[in-house]
């Protein structure tokens, strides 16, 4: 297991934690993009879809927090349930799952180039869809309450293994 994450300092605002997890989950999406180019044994494979399996985690988690909280209160108050921003990126979400499970189930036996053009492509998905988030995200901040502010704080406190890690340790 790699370090566990470290805990959200006081100071930390949910917006900049947010995109701070973003910066994680784009250098794994790297670390795995590497992983692939250098694909030659099939412990490589196994190597890399360990990386897959972690970075599918930790997008999750990320995108769960956002999904069923942020976005919710966002909505909630704007009353922008089906048409405004966060509908859009909560689309966005289901596209992002959508393509992790189709790597992870051509993992086995998709080529190392077939494999590196659909990273490729999940990765400029991934960093136009964070643009609209990280703007996003200081406005749902804005409209939580302070009750909410805390257990948002609190969840990314205690996502632990759930929480995006940057460990550069080889899995196990």
């Amino acid at each position: 297991m790699g370090q566990p994450p470290k805990p959200v300092p006081a100071e930390a605002t949910i917006s900049s934690t947010m995109i701070e997890q973003h910066h994680l989950i784009e250098r794994l999406l790297g670390r795995l993009t590497q992983a692939v180019l250098h694909m030659t044994a099939p412990e490589d494979r196994a190597a890399s879809r360990r990386l897959l399996l972690r970075l599918r985690k930790n997008l999750y988690a990320h995108m769960d927090l956002e999904d069923g909280l942020l976005f919710r209160e966002f909505e909630s108050q704007s009353g922008l349930l089906e048409e405004g921003p966060t509908a859009t990126l909560r689309r966005e979400h289901e596209v992002l799952r959508g393509r992790l499970d189709e790597l992870l189930a051509e993992w086995k036996t998709a080529s190392v180039s077939a494999l590196s053009r659909h990273l490729a492509a999940f990765g400029a998905l991934y960093t136009d869809h964070c643009r609209r988030e990280d703007v996003m995200y200081g406005i749902c901040e804005r409209l939580l309450s302070p009750e909410q502010s805390a257990k948002a704080k609190s969840l990314l406190q205690s996502r632990g293994s759930s929480a995006p890690t940057d460990s550069k340790r080889k899995p196990s």
